[in-house]
Parts: C-alpha cells; structure tokens; sequence
C-alpha cells in the first residue's frame, strides 16, 4: 500500500520498496515530493475532479541492504535532481544513514530549498510550505513504518510492494542479464516451508 498527502500544489507519496542490483537487493521507506499538475475542470460543481502527481523535487530511500542486520541503513540515500521523472545519481549523506527520519524530518520542513532547486514555481509557497510543515510528525510516522527491519518475512514484502512488483524483472533484465524471475519468490516458498514446520502442518502424523 502507498499513502499520499495532497496539498494544493505538492504530494507526498509515502511506501516500501523493494530493488534488485547487479548483485544484492534493497528494500525499506521511499518518500517523494512531487508536484500536481492543474487539470482542467470537469463535470457539474460536485463532480469529482482529476488529481495528478507529476514532477518530483525530492526523493528519499531510506534502504537497508538485504542479507545484513536488519536497520542497517547501508543503502539509504536520496535524489534532488532527475532527468524528466528519472533521478540521475543517488547522494549519500552520513546523517541520513545514522539519524534516516531525522533528517528526513529537518528536510521535509524546508520545502521552499527543494523547490528553488527544481526551477519550480508555485502560486502560494509558503502556504504549502506550512501545510507540509504541520503534516510532517505523520508523514515521518508513516516512513517509520515501512522500514526495512519492520518487513520480516519475504511474504509481507511481496504484499507492500506490490504496486511495483513488475518493475523487478525489468531492473533484473538491466543489471543482472538475467532470468527476470523476482528473487524473493524463491524465499517465499522458503517462508512458507518454514511456518509449516513450526505450525506442525505438512508433518506426517
């Protein structure tokens, strides 16, 4: 499941993700800042109205590296500049790995930074500036629990990520040349195995 806040002019998306490398998997909280884009008004005064998330201004993975200790942070990093909706390179901070939601609490609350940064234009700045303000402690709480060590087994992953479960096999394909086959379907056959024997289910009498 992914959670966004709309404001008038910006969103916050916020959900677990899971990525493969050339050689590992990551998985843990992905936070943007993305902008809306006006869409032209439909329908009579009570008709429901089309919203759209487009631009983004920042995106924050806070990233464990799967196969270390749980709340590793190894991988968390983020992105500030993007090539249309693509980010171009992935920054590193010492204070995002050691204090994730701390930082990521003091960034969200100078979203005015963020937007000079894009060449982002919005009629009331400091209007969304402070609804994001006022939303932050939630949105924070929210990022906290999609982290990495909070996802314990290979099933519950699956079931968060599942609105990007078919970009696995693409990022596979790319850096690996591989079979596309999601690596966690073979450790959920593991996970299941494992919650039979401890059950006593699939034992014979």
């Amino acid at each position: 499941m992914r959670k966004a806040y709309l404001f008038n002019e910006i969103a916050v998306t916020v959900c677990h993700w899971f990525e493969p490398g050339e050689a590992d998997e990551e998985h843990g909280a992905r936070v943007e800042v993305r902008t809306l884009t006006p869409q032209p008004r439909r329908g009579g005064l009570a008709a429901a109205q089309i919203t759209v998330m487009d631009g983004l201004l920042l995106r924050v993975d806070m990233f464990d590296l799967i196969g270390q200790e749980p709340g590793n942070m190894r991988r968390a990093h983020y992105h500030t500049e993007f090539d249309d909706s693509t980010p171009v390179d992935r920054r590193w901070s010492d204070e995002l790995s050691n204090d994730p939601f701390g930082w990521l609490e003091h960034e969200l609350r100078d979203l005015p930074r963020y937007v000079e940064q894009a060449g982002v234009v919005l009629s009331d700045l400091d209007g969304e500036a402070a609804e994001l303000r006022a939303a932050v402690p939630q949105i924070v709480a929210d990022a906290r629990s999609y982290q990495g060590k909070l996802c314990t087994s290979v099933a519950a992953c699956l079931e968060q990520t599942r609105h990007g479960r078919d970009l696995v096999p693409l990022l596979l394909a790319e850096y690996r040349n591989a079979d596309p086959v999601d690596p966690r379907l073979a450790g959920l056959e593991f996970d299941v195995r494992s919650a039979n024997r401890a059950s006593g289910r699939g034992q014979c009498p």
